[in-house]
């Protein structure tokens, strides 16, 4: 998801599988939810697999404006906790740490779909607050599903299905909830993201994500950066090519595309359909992915 993460910019409107929300799991705290990765995290152009503690694992994938992500739960419960309030910290001091502002969430009547906005700012130089709609679905209605708050207080408000930020210091977020299963399970979430409003964040959603599968959006993103960028040069790619030199060159290529933003037709502050692109931060050469080629060339 191409979204929701830039130089700590973004990073927000968060989902959290959870396989229990009892004790010493608090869902206003996520020092307590959080989970540690383990094994080896597998990355490739469109796609990102990683595994969590908990035996949960993720796959995910994404669009310009939209992202897909598949959970693989064990035997037992399973629950997403959506968090508005949740913001990225800082390792550097509070000059890069973001802070929330405000946030409002409503969810369905069969729990299938939630969508609302999150306003943030600072992180990384300091930004004025933003706001960013959304709007998620999941393949399979929940047993439960409640929106929450907490102002001030360390006891969430749970039931209903919306809830409005009062404060900068009210919690506002979403748990669903699917029943213990005796066999491992899985479950798809498709989030839409817009800086205009919450029905362009589902448009974006539907439009650019239509099916369930995660490898189709894996094998879309494949096929535009092949097209846009990778296959717009012709180099020797056989068994006398470099592979240090071709990693570097696609490495390259990759990092360089990918900043800054097209936002075009997403500009709060004004109307207009022609090009218009933001998050200029670096142009970065980094050896980190190996090049993703067509054998044919």
């Amino acid at each position: 998801m191409n979204i929701l993460l830039t130089w700590r910019r973004y990073g927000v409107i968060s989902q959290m599988p959870l396989t229990t929300t009892t004790a010493p799991v608090d869902i206003l705290n996520n020092r307590t939810y959080w989970q540690h990765r383990i094994g080896n995290d597998s990355a490739s152009v469109g796609y990102f697999k990683t595994d969590l503690e908990s035996g949960v694992s993720i796959e995910l994938s994404g669009t310009a404006h939209a992202g897909i992500l598949h959970y693989s739960f064990p035997a037992g419960e399973k629950n997403v906790l959506v968090d508005l309030t949740h913001r990225l910290p800082s390792a550097r001091g509070s000059v890069c740490t973001q802070r929330y502002v405000d946030s409002e969430i409503e969810i369905s009547e069969d729990g299938t779909e939630y969508r609302g906005y999150g306003v943030y700012e600072a992180g990384w130089n300091e930004g004025a607050p933003y706001k960013v709609y959304f709007c998620g679905q999941f393949d399979s209605a929940p047993d439960q599903a409640h929106a929450f708050n907490a102002e001030n207080t360390t006891t969430p408000s749970m039931g209903g299905k919306s809830r409005k930020a009062a404060s900068r210091h009210d919690t506002v977020g979403a748990l669903f909830t699917w029943k213990d299963t005796e066999m491992p399970s899985s479950l798809h979430s498709r989030v839409g993201i817009s800086f205009i409003s919450a029905e362009k964040a589902c448009t974006f959603k539907d439009a650019e994500i239509p099916t369930w599968n995660l490898n189709d959006t894996v094998s879309a993103a494949v096929k535009t950066w092949n097209d846009d960028i990778f296959n717009t040069m012709r180099v020797d790619i056989g068994e006398s090519a470099n592979t240090t030199d071709l990693t570097l060159l696609y490495s390259s290529l990759y990092f360089a595309h990918l900043m800054p933003s097209n936002r075009t037709g997403e500009n709060p502050l004004w109307e207009s359909q022609e090009p218009y692109y933001d998050d200029f931060y670096a142009i970065c050469k980094w050896p980190l992915i190996a090049p993703l080629l067509n054998t044919n060339q």
